[in-house]
């Protein structure tokens, strides 16, 4: 057995205790603590007044692997990623894995990843996320959350989200990756970061084996935030985009999508969306989507993660 942690699980979080100790409560419940895998938990607070210690210092001595808490005062999720990844390399581990402060895991969730990731021999792992909504939570978002992943099993995919991921160590090492920080309060980091590994030649598939449950708080729940979601994907898919293959690129494949949607977006939502929260919804996400892929060729990312959500 290697001297260093065979899995670095990686856990950014930001001004969220309760739900931070509740993801580590099922954390201290996975069943890889009965394997002879080295673990190690590293806890990033990108809060500059440490929000995060005291539940750190609470769960330290309850999960049973090694703990480490680091502080990262440069606000931002790439910068709090980016120190994950640089403990890593210090630590020569293997794999790495992610899961946000929002989530929690059921017992395998570990195991199971670290089995597919080496049986399939791949350089990174995705399984999905299932979204809990609060008892009041409005129709649409109801509806949102039945909608099944489409996703098969095995499924060769580029760009991937952190919420729910293990990836081998060779990214960072090897290919010399990290997370962009021009995404600092836009988000999208994670999957510019895997889409540039997939044109380095990293091998990347989908996983409905293992889900992580994601509590969404009602702040998440309105059509200003479907609207500010869509406009930060739009915008960030956009310059990403750029940035990695060129404006010839961005501007054939999102110019036509632009004008789709600026002009349907608007008709819907005085038409339809009037009467059908199916079709506002719609609408909202049509403009806000078209809204920031303009703006993206502009490099205007917008800031959604300068506001906490959650508690």
């Amino acid at each position: 057995m290697a001297d260093y942690p065979n899995i670095l699980v990686g856990i950014i979080t930001c001004k969220r205790p309760k739900m931070l100790a509740h993801l580590l409560d099922s954390l201290a419940q996975q069943t890889i603590f009965n394997t002879d895998i080295n673990i190690e938990i590293v806890i990033v607070d990108n809060d500059a007044e440490q929000g995060a210690k005291d539940v750190f210092d609470q769960y330290s001595d309850k999960i049973q692997c090694e703990m480490q808490y680091l502080n990262e005062v440069k606000r931002g999720i790439p910068f709090a990623r980016n120190k994950v990844l640089e403990h890593a390399i210090n630590r020569q581990t293997e794999y790495i894995a992610f899961i946000d402060d929002d989530e929690t895991a059921n017992p395998g969730w570990l195991l199971t990843m670290y089995k597919i990731i080496t049986s399939e021999a791949v350089d990174a792992v995705k399984g999905p996320v299932i979204s809990l909504l609060p008892e009041n939570a409005p129709s649409w978002a109801i509806k949102e959350v039945k909608k099944k992943s489409n996703r098969k099993e095995g499924e060769q995919i580029e760009g991937l989200a952190t919420n729910n991921v293990i990836f081998s160590s060779k990214l960072i090492v090897e290919k010399g990756l990290r997370f962009d920080e021009i995404y600092a309060l836009s988000g999208g980091s994670d999957i510019d970061f895997f889409q540039r590994a997939a044109r380095l030649g990293s091998q990347h598939i989908w996983t409905n084996h293992v889900q992580v449950y994601e509590k969404i708080p009602e702040s998440r729940l309105t059509l200003k935030w479907e609207f500010q979601r869509s406009f930060r994907v739009g915008a960030t898919n956009t310059f990403s985009s750029i940035q990695q293959r060129g404006v010839g690129y961005g501007i054939k494949r999102y110019s036509l999508k632009i004008i789709a949607r600026l002009l349907f977006g608007p008709l819907l939502l005085i038409t339809t969306g009037i009467f059908s929260a199916k079709m506002r919804l719609l609408s909202i996400r049509w403009i806000g989507s078209a809204i920031g892929h303009f703006l993206g060729f502009f490099r205007i990312l917008g800031s959604e993660y300068s506001d906490i959500h959650g508690e």
